[in-house]
């Protein structure tokens, strides 16, 4: 049985298509598919149900996809510790992050990090939360810090790190800067500027603004925090973003809202694929630094008066 054939077969069955497959794999769809064929033939069962366009494992291709994943895990395995008996000081650590963590919080880290083990080689990918999910799934990381959805599939386990409230934005002449509580249905009333859609923070602000009642209409869509800041201070809107991307210089005005609003980050990696040294000691720096540091506190903000006050207390 041929070790390719099976590599292929799992990549086509986790990806539900061969194009995406073989793109994975660096090979031609057709090349895919001949392993696949050659894979039945030596098993003697079809292993996928083709309907249209859609792809279903049979259920001997259940059976098999089980076996080969474990078998893929305990080569992935066996490589690390290939890897860490040829070399133990030196490492490698292969890292996602969100773009929210890598502007804000992964410098800081890093530089933690690299200073403790100085000859760990580090691949750091930047990209959004749920691509880093797929990533880690895919077995091309180590490690994720993403803000997390609430909804995780297996094998993935979570490590908590820090929780971040939302906070709304405005340039400093608008009205909302004098005030310290505002309500989520005046945010909705003034232009928004919000972060594109795929993103776990956008999907968070849509969720809340409509369980509030409110329309989600944003004048502007843009790809990050930075870019946002921006034009939030030019006046051309306001914005929502989590409190720790609120720097010293930033020419915007930090305004809390009155309802709570939070998203949650955390490390994520596979439940069936064992550390290595380099990501262990990443993990628990990790957990460490959130511990001691509270991102978001270089600009105070009020706390939430009692209940009762109106929408125009300041």
């Amino acid at each position: 049985m041929e070790f390719d054939h099976l590599k292929g077969f799992y990549h086509v069955a986790r990806l539900g298509s061969f194009t995406e497959a073989a793109t994975r794999l660096y090979l031609t769809q057709p090349a895919i598919s001949l392993q696949i064929k050659a894979l039945e033939k030596e098993v003697g069962e079809r292993l996928f149900d083709r309907i249209g366009r859609t792809i279903r494992l049979t259920h001997a291709g259940g059976i098999l996809y089980k076996q080969v994943e474990e078998i893929l895990a305990k080569l992935d395995e066996l490589e690390l510790t290939i890897r860490e008996l040829k070399s133990l000081e030196r490492g490698c650590l292969s890292l996602g992050a969100s773009d929210t963590m890598s502007i804000y919080f992964l410098p800081d880290l890093l530089t933690a990090f690299l200073k403790a083990h100085p000859r760990v080689e580090l691949r750091i990918t930047s990209v959004l939360s749920p691509l880093v999910l797929r990533k880690l799934l895919d077995r091309e990381i180590d490690l994720g810090i993403i803000t997390l959805s609430s909804l995780l599939p297996k094998p993935v386990e979570v490590v908590p790190l820090l929780e971040q409230r939302l906070i709304c934005i405005v340039e400093p002449n608008h009205p909302f800067a004098a005030r310290k509580l505002i309500d989520t249905e005046e945010i909705a009333a003034q232009p928004l500027i919000l972060l594109e859609q795929g993103s776990v923070t956008r999907k968070c602000v849509d969720e809340h603004l409509a369980g509030c009642g409110c329309q989600c209409r944003p004048v502007v869509e843009l790809s990050n925090f930075e870019i946002i800041k921006r034009y939030v201070a030019t006046g051309l809107g306001v914005s929502l973003i989590p409190e720790g991307a609120v720097l010293a210089g930033d020419n915007v005005t930090p305004v809390a809202i009155r309802q709570n609003i939070a998203v949650r980050v955390g490390v994520i990696y596979r439940q069936d694929r064992r550390l290595s040294h380099p990501a262990g000691a990443f993990l628990d720096l990790a957990r460490d630094f959130f511990t001691r540091v509270r991102p978001g506190s270089r600009l105070p903000m009020p706390a939430p008066p009692a209940q009762g006050l109106g929408a125009g207390s300041n």
